[in-house]
């Protein structure tokens, strides 16, 4: 998260002035690479007699960091502004092609961890097989996407152009110039920006790392994690087929705020819950900490959508 923080915005700038295929080979290729280097961690790992060595964990979090940036590259070549050259520009049209999008990619996301969860668990959660398994049908799924993507830009050029304005001739301005722009612009812009980021500012992610090595801590076994993973990614799925009908009965806005009032209200009883775990170390509490979590989901992929 740090990674993306500090370098995706130079990424972004860099990306938005190249030609769409490299880019996206280029984080296929880093994204390999990271993926190969966490392979050979995890056998490094279990051998007993190298297990300790610390210098592990700051290889870790760099292999992490520079999957995160491959994934990040990776995410913006093949971002849905290629929706609109496709299947055309007409609101009804995108909104049913991003509903299904969506929906296939929460039902990844929902048989994803209970295959995990089922592999783990047969296999045992200090078995090296799983690893290699799952670090194999990653590198695999990368060469289907090059595939597709190379697939699309033969089908219309547009894809495969640059995304972003020439600015060479442009007057430079400092980043400190940049924000007092956007501190003064009319319309109140800065809230409308600042809301919509913490939406997404959030380490209540039922798939995130921080969440899942918390649960971890509590004694929970690997198949309860890939239930409440799992759990998330449907409740996901229902948020936007729910979505999707109620913007035909109530209108887009009225069903956008309801959808985010939904995420917020579940947020906040998530955060209460989390801090009466804290203090009473109640099982049950925990469990209705898990459920507010994946319930918020509902609102935020519908929303989203």
């Amino acid at each position: 998260m740090i990674a993306q923080s500090i370098l995706a915005p130079g990424l972004g700038n860099w990306m938005d002035n190249q030609k769409r295929l490299p880019v996206m080979v280029l984080a296929a290729f880093v994204q390999i690479v990271s993926l190969l280097g966490f392979l050979a961690v995890a056998f490094v790992l279990s051998n007993p007699a190298t297990s300790s060595m610390p210098w592990l964990f700051g290889l870790i979090c760099i292999l992490g960091a520079v999957e995160a940036l491959g994934g990040l590259l990776m995410d913006v070549a093949i971002s849905r502004d290629w929706l609109p050259v496709l299947f055309g520009k007409t609101t009804t049209t995108l909104n049913h092609v991003n509903v299904q999008l969506a929906r296939v990619d929460l039902a990844a996301e929902v048989i994803a961890p209970l295959t995990a969860g089922v592999v783990i668990q047969s296999l045992g959660s200090t078995s090296l097989w799983p690893v290699i398994l799952f670090g194999s049908l990653r590198i695999l799924c990368l060469f289907p996407q090059c595939l597709f993507f190379k697939s699309a830009i033969e089908r219309d050029n547009e894809l495969g152009t640059r995304k972003g304005l020439d600015v060479s001739t442009a007057p430079k301005v400092s980043l400190l110039a940049s924000w007092k722009n956007f501190l003064n612009h009319k319309g109140s812009v800065q809230l409308i920006v600042l809301s919509y980021a913490l939406v997404y500012l959030t380490v209540l992610s039922p798939h995130g790392l921080v969440l899942t090595a918390f649960l971890s801590t509590q004694s929970l076994s690997p198949a309860a994690l890939s239930i409440f993973r799992s759990s998330g990614a449907l409740i996901g799925v229902l948020g936007v087929t729910a979505f999707q009908l109620s913007v035909k009965k109530h209108g887009l806005e009225s069903s956008t705020m309801g959808f985010i009032a939904f995420q917020a209200a579940c947020a906040v009883s998530a955060a209460i819950t989390y801090a009466l775990v804290g203090t009473s170390g109640s099982l049950a509490l925990l469990y209705f900490f898990m459920m507010f979590v994946a319930l918020a989901r509902f609102g935020l992929y519908g929303y989203e959508v």
